[in-house]
């Protein structure tokens, strides 16, 4: 395996050489992910290598505005995006420069109004900057351009004196006022930014107007700030135009830098600037207001990376996985007692932390995430150091795991001093970072196993010495200095969104449903599911996927989907006969219905209806069809593989069964009830889930045999670290790649080859595109990935003749098709987790069950009807074909229909089901489509009489 990747590796490596380019390089410091500098960026880069055949332009991930002032003005880049503030204050040395001294820069442009956007729920009694007196405010992370404005802006009002600051990211700020954590919060941020239009979407948003006189008493004390009147109708909830302060976004560059490259660089750029506005459109004036039920999890744009990359085993690597689950002691008595004892403490300890967070907030999320990783990796190296009989080896591991509880406290203790410099690192940081790294490395090789030790050494070594790669593939090369400030200081890397998911989510809910499994929760939804269900085979994973799809539709998240309904289904199908895998599987391929199933459909469903400028009930009306379609092709796969794993009907199951449950255990549920009732009162899930767990302790005494105490406490706390082991560090080798795939650039690169390689052929962009929100859906997060495809890449596909909605559905599917597809897979791997299976053979088995999400898109080019685009006659004739294809290709996947199915007759169903979704329009009446789609219905119906016509005639099918 491993030869092969090096012969990979040497062979693409040759090429690029071969192909070397005498191309211009020009770097762009953006930001994080999460922010708007980084969109904007990107699009400057595609204008640049569009239009500057002789340049090859690069974005890159950078600490935002202080850093990127840093690198430029020293050389290591050749173009800046600054706020106005801190532009000035470098030029002056002031501020976060203070030390360094003046730096030599120079302002380009100014690209966009950034305005401070001081946001509070309608109806709460604050309708003024006086009323926030008393108030709990969210100020934007410490020390960052938006808590220093706030700062000053409130001062100037005389109220900060009289508030409660928090220190919160936007995404933070936003989440803890709808869970009524804070009163009001703030975004710096071109308007209107995401994580305001996901408050939008859920609550009746107010935004507070500056007074007149204070806000031009701030701009003449500051005069980099500007007074602005943020228009009316930026948002739905605002029907005024409001008085807000301004600190605008600089593209800029070193005064250093050769004046007629810098000058052709900004003519290019100001020649297209049409191109660059896309980035960032304005909402329609006037649009009818987005559906209120609040998504579980609202995905902002451009948030952290969110997902978890695993890749698969080969079989020796699998099985020292499992021999190493096993963690057979091979220490003496006292050993296993000190080690337990520890591994217990810091299990309790984790527990702690996250409801901590979970509940109240306000805990940063790079502190969150990384005390989190260090305890669970911590206690991780110790748990792996038990099973090993070599005395030296343990020594090692014991020596790593108390290395590993470094980081965290010391990000902690450095926090704002690392937030003033701009996340430049220094000595001491690097050093911190190459522990990280040898700590992560042993924690996955342990954990998940050596093919993901590869990959992460691959990304590590093309940050390092991509500088030696010609062309356009090559970067200018980033050293440990700046590998450290993306992957230990931010949350672009180790600590990115993937593991704020494991934080927040998965170690969370697998506490949750721990509790209740050892108060009997899980043997009462058990016995209900039999009551109501098992007299149908396959009942129990009938409703188990019903019920996931449909709660999924109310919150808009696969994760937190499968690990809210996951804690009872999984166990429930396991019970009935269903393997690990099979039920970890359905539950992951049920619940991912959730971002394309209305009501809720996440945040990049939202940013649709803003970027075609139509409102969102008509996204979500024509992503109705395609939904039900993935949703009866996963109700046809389970009830067949039931029937191929020849599961018995329940002969004790029935109403009785249900009726007793109830009476003598109903009260078990509790947890369950309160958990799904705050969530759709419109609580956060986390806070859902404590609340529950507080609901499951206060139950527990009521009976002796539901009766739990510490002990059983701390055991809950150690099954739920232990299951989430394997998460965690696949969540921190997934940091590291996306960490350098975002800081070199070569996501962005991918879009931009889709037009070049696919030239005017229509299939050939489809086929690209796919490709490129599947890679861009594993390193960004859905809402991200889809905002930088629908910039880059929808107006092609436009411009070949589909329709707009079409277009960016098609994008908006394949992006969120990560969530059961290996590499990524998060729904799956999380449900791995409940069902004990492996993670990448439980994603397999989702992706078959979910086939739907990548064969559906195409049918949006060929049968737009689905989308209900067109007369009544093109849509009931494409939802009945497509309906028939489905079905067709379900069967087929399946291999089961009364018994189990030859090969050919799989075959068969799976070629019925192409020709009947012949890819050309439901309109086109040529001989040779009307043909290939008669066909399929023939063959469709002929084997559908053959099964079950000899059935009834011979007693059982004869199978060709």
């Amino acid at each position: 395996m491993y030869k092969r990747l090096l012969c990979i590796t040497a062979l693409t490596t040759s090429m690029l050489a071969g192909s070397a380019l005498a191309a211009e390089r020009v770097s762009i410091g953006t930001g994080g992910t999460g922010g708007l500098f980084y969109v904007i960026g990107a699009g400057i880069s595609e204008v640049l290598n569009k239009h500057m055949p002789d340049t090859t332009a690069r974005a890159e991930v950078t600490g935002a505005s202080v850093e990127n002032n840093h690198r430029v003005a020293s050389g290591q880049m050749t173009l800046g995006l600054s706020s106005s503030s801190t532009l000035y204050e470098a030029k002056h040395g002031e501020g976060p420069f203070n030390v360094s001294g003046v730096l030599d820069v120079a302002a380009i442009a100014y690209l966009y109004p950034a305005v401070l956007q001081v946001a509070t729920i309608d109806g709460e009694g604050i309708d003024s900057f006086d009323d926030l007196k008393g108030k709990r405010v969210s100020m934007g992370p410490p020390g960052s351009n938006a808590a220093v404005l706030a700062t000053r802006l409130f001062e100037e009002h005389g109220v900060f004196a009289d508030i409660t600051p928090r220190f919160l990211s936007y995404t933070e700020g936003v989440q803890a006022l709808v869970s009524g954590q804070v009163d009001a919060t703030v975004v710096l941020a071109g308007a209107p930014t995401a994580a305001l239009i996901d408050l939008d979407s859920q609550k009746d948003m107010k935004l507070l107007s500056a007074d007149p006189g204070k806000l031009e008493a701030l701009t003449e004390k500051y005069p980099f700030y500007q007074s602005y009147s943020l228009p009316a109708g930026t948002y739905p909830d605002v029907t005024e135009p409001v008085l807000v302060v301004n600190d605008p976004a600089i593209l800029f560059t070193s005064g250093k830098e050769d004046q007629t490259k810098i000058y052709n660089i900004t003519k290019s750029i100001f020649e297209h600037l049409d191109e660059l506005g896309a980035v960032h459109p304005r909402p329609p004036r006037s649009r009818s207001k987005p559906h209120r039920r609040r998504p579980s999890r609202c995905t902002p744009v451009l948030t952290s990376t969110s997902l978890k990359r695993k890749v698969s085993r080969s079989q020796h690597e699998a099985d020292d996985l499992e021999k190493s689950a096993s963690y057979v002691p091979q220490t003496g008595p006292k050993e296993q007692i000190i080690v337990s004892g520890i591994y217990a403490c810091a299990a309790v300890a984790i527990a702690a932390l996250v409801l901590y967070g979970a509940y109240y907030g306000g805990i940063t999320a790079l502190i969150l995430r990384s005390l989190f990783f260090s305890l669970v990796s911590g206690a991780a190296l110790a748990y792996f150091a038990i099973a090993r009989k070599s005395i030296v080896t343990r020594t090692v591991l014991y020596c790593l795991s108390i290395i590993a509880l470094v980081p965290g406290p010391y990000l902690w203790h450095s926090y704002l001093d690392i937030l003033m410099r701009g996340a430049m690192s220094v000595p001491t940081d690097i050093w911190v970072f190459a522990a990280l790294m040898v700590i992560a490395f042993v924690f996955v090789w342990l954990a998940v196993g050596r093919a993901l030790i590869v990959m992460m050494s691959l990304a590590l070594l093309y940050a390092y010495y991509g500088y030696l790669i010609p062309g356009e593939y090559g970067h200018g090369g980033y050293d440990f200095s700046r590998l450290t400030s993306t992957l230990l200081l931010s949350t672009e890397g180790v600590y990115g969104t993937p593991m704020g998911v494991a934080v927040s989510y998965i170690f969370l809910f697998g506490l949750f449903g721990a509790l209740l499994t050892r108060i009997g929760t899980g043997e009462v939804f058990v016995d209900i599911a039999r009551g109501l269900t098992g007299r149908v085979q396959g009942g129990p994973g009938l409703s188990a996927a019903l019920s996931s799809a449909l709660l999924g539709s109310l919150n808009g998240s696969a994760v937190a989907n499968v690990v809210t309904t996951g804690t009872f289904t999984i166990p429930l199908m396991k019970k009935v006969g269903y393997s690990a895998k099979l039920a970890g599987a359905i539950e992951a391929a049920a619940s991912s219905a959730g971002q394309i199933m209305p009501p809720v459909m996440g945040a990049a469903a939202f940013l649709m209806a803003e970027i075609i400028g139509i409102p969102y009930a008509e996204v979500a009306l024509a992503a109705l069809v395609p939904a039900l379609l993935y949703v009866l092709a996963l109700m046809i796969s389970v009830r067949l593989e039931a029937g191929r794993l020849g599961l018995e009907r329940d002969s004790e199951a029935g109403l009785k069964l249900l009726a007793a449950t109830l009476r003598t255990r109903g009260y078990l549920l509790l947890p369950l009830v309160v958990l799904i009732g705050l969530m759709m009162a419109g609580h956060s899930p986390t806070q859902a889930a404590v609340v529950g767990l507080v609901a499951g302790l206060l139950i527990s005494p009521w009976k002796a045999a539901t009766r739990i105490n510490l002990v059983d406490l701390v055991a809950a706390c150690k099954d739920t670290l232990t299951a989430t082991m394997p998460i965690v560090a696949a969540v921190a080798s997934a940091g590291v790649i996306i960490g350098v795939l975002n800081l070199t650039g070569m996501g962005l690169m991918v879009s931009g080859l889709i037009i070049e390689v696919g030239g005017g052929n229509l299939w050939a962009i489809l086929l690209l595109t796919a490709l490129a929100s599947f890679i861009l859906g594993m390193g960004l997060p859905t809402s991200a990935a889809y905002l930088l495809l629908a910039v880059l890449v929808a107006p092609a596909m436009t411009q070949l003749g589909m329709a707009p909605i079409s277009a960016h559905m098609f994008i908006f599917y394949f992006g969120l098709v990560s969530a059961i597809t290996p590499p990524v897979a998060l729904a799956a791997y999380a449900a791995a987790t409940i069902s004990g299976a492996r993670p990448n053979e439980t994603a397999v088995e989702s992706m078959r069950l979910g086939f739907v999400k990548l064969l559906v898109p195409f049918l949006f080019v060929t049968m737009p009807g689905i989308l209900l685009i067109g007369s009544a006659l093109n849509i009931v004739l494409a939802i009945v074909l497509a309906t028939l294809a489905t079905i067709s290709m379900s069967i087929g996947f399946a291999g089961w229909l009364r018994d189990n199915l030859s090969a050919v007759t799989r075959l068969l169903f799976v070629i019925a089901a192409v020709l009947i979704a012949w890819p050309e329009t439901v309109s086109n009446t040529s001989p040779l489509v009307l043909g290939a789609r008669a066909t399929g219905l023939l063959i469709l119906i002929a084997l559908c009489i053959r099964i079950f016509g000899r059935r009834s005639l011979l007693g059982s099918p004869k199978l060709l």
